[in-house]
């Protein structure tokens, strides 16, 4: 039930065009923009506000209603004031049909577009890397009450939910996915991404840790 992988061990001194899904299923990526470098240290993907860039490739989880997942990544943010996305996967802009996993200042949320679950205790710290799992543990009722946020292997118990729009069914729609950024490139990540992975499947606490 792991969709995607996408590991920096396989890569460096830079990037290349394509990163293989290590799953052997095929969601291979191509890198997109200048803003997209390399850290030889922690085998680690990283990305640059001032110029931007994105890796896009597919997610592999299907579409519409029933879907449940688990979002696995390392990550460290060099800047945390403003909208960083880390990933996104699905038709963003109608509510319910996309999935993005975002830094808005020093809080964490797993957005539905526009329903969403927060942190609230500004828990980040900059230039420190952190061990993040978001889930969505549908089906039967899929709204926002069935996601979570476990941070360095710990169920984050200080959220809340938010988004101007009303809960609702997660409906998955498109098959894109997109790390360091949205789809349409805006919103980018300030920092560094590894070991990303995407489940099929709500991950409990014994896997996520």
């Amino acid at each position: 039930q792991l969709e995607v992988y996408y590991d920096g061990q396989d890569y460096g001194p830079s990037v290349p065009t394509s990163i293989t899904d290590k799953t052997g299923n095929g969601n291979n990526t191509t890198t997109v923009g200048s803003g997209i470098g390399f850290d030889s240290t922690y085998k680690a993907f990283t990305f640059d506000v001032t110029t931007n860039g994105k890796i896009e490739g597919t997610h592999g989880l299907g579409t519409g209603t029933g879907i449940q997942y688990s979002m696995s990544l390392w990550f460290k943010a060099d800047v945390l004031s403003g909208n960083h996305r880390l990933a996104t996967f699905g038709t963003q802009g109608t509510q319910y049909q996309s999935s993005t996993l975002l830094i808005y200042q020093n809080d964490i949320h797993l957005d539905h577009w526009l329903s969403e679950i927060k942190t609230t205790s500004d828990i980040l710290v900059p230039n420190v890397w952190y061990h993040l799992v978001a889930i969505h543990t549908g089906p039967g009722t899929e709204d926002v009450s069935q996601n979570a946020l476990y941070l360095n292997g710990v169920k984050l118990e200080d959220v809340t939910t938010g988004g101007s729009a009303a809960n609702g069914t997660f409906n998955l729609q498109g098959t894109g996915l997109t790390i360091g950024a949205d789809s349409a490139g805006t919103n980018p990540f300030d920092g560094s991404i590894a070991n990303f992975r995407l489940y099929s499947k709500a991950l409990n606490a014994d896997q996520v840790k």
